[in-house]
């Protein structure tokens, strides 16, 4: 065998090579995909996730306290309110803004202090003419 002979089998060898590759390949088209893996089963929910969302619907009593005393003073002092905010922790409320005189403010303190629920009332309210 020559060089050229030997050069022309390799080249045949490769070229033989690549066409076996090629079937392979080819006939894989033709096979179905596997199919897609299935979702894995999702735990139950615990007991103790139950609670947390038990806990996330109760009202806070402190907001509708803050409500119920924001409506006691809108009732008795009526646009004066407007410049009052209130604050509730546990009863203890706190009143904060502006009022016109100390008349209002009194009303104010005596207001908040009848609403069901307050156990005390803390007067952090200014005097400003005008309010």
């Amino acid at each position: 065998m020559d060089i050229n002979s030997a050069q022309r089998v390799g080249i045949s060898l490769r070229a033989l090579a690549a066409a076996g590759a090629l079937v392979v390949l080819l006939s894989a088209c033709g096979e179905k995909s596997p199919p897609p893996p299935q979702p894995q089963a999702q735990p139950a929910p615990t007991q103790a996730a139950a609670p947390a969302a038990a806990e996330e619907e109760k009202p806070d009593p402190d907001k509708a306290l803050t409500k119920k005393v924001q409506s006691s003073l809108r009732a008795s002092l009526g646009s004066v309110a407007d410049g009052i905010d209130v604050t509730a922790s546990h009863g203890k409320v706190t009143l904060w803004g502006t009022v016109p005189e100390a008349a209002k403010r009194r009303q104010a303190v005596r207001s908040a202090a009848g609403v069901a629920g307050v156990k005390s009332v803390s007067d952090n309210m200014a005097i400003v003419s005008g309010s």
